[in-house]
């Protein structure tokens, strides 16, 4: 398996965030890239539950989650 990009849906926009946050240093699988995945990276994957409830909530629920990690800064 050499390309995993075609499992994922690219994220619908990127986070605009202040110069030192953590959203400066995320690689986001976009529509035109797909980030490389290195050793000693981290990946966070969003996998939608759709059971129950409506698909709104869950791709309001996915956005908010970015936002607000993307506005994190790092401690070292």
């Amino acid at each position: 398996m050499n390309d995993i990009s075609i499992y994922f849906q690219p994220v619908q926009g990127v986070v605009q965030t202040n110069e030192d946050a953590l959203g400066n240093r995320i690689q986001y699988h976009t529509e035109n890239a797909f980030p490389e995945l290195k050793k000693g990276t981290i990946a966070l994957i969003y996998c939608p539950e759709f059971r129950n409830g409506a698909p709104e909530f869950h791709q309001q629920s996915d956005d908010s989650f970015r936002a607000a990690f993307a506005r994190l800064y790092p401690t070292a």
